[in-house]
């Protein structure tokens, strides 16, 4: 399915296309607002973890 490039997976809010289940978890974060990861240094917090890493290496 997800190297097909089908979007079967909608979001009830937006009605964004998304590949799958994980895509539209985190995708939710936006309507949400939820932070899950903490920087440990400064207390930032970040939606996606690849956000957290970058902040992380500056």
């Amino acid at each position: 399915m997800i190297h097909s490039g089908e979007r079967h997976i909608k979001c009830e809010v937006c009605s964004l296309a998304l590949l799958s289940k994980s895509h539209l978890k985190q995708h939710m974060r936006v309507h949400t607002g939820e932070r899950p990861h903490e920087c440990e240094v400064c207390g930032k917090r970040f939606a996606k973890r690849s956000n957290l890493n970058a902040h992380k290496k500056k």
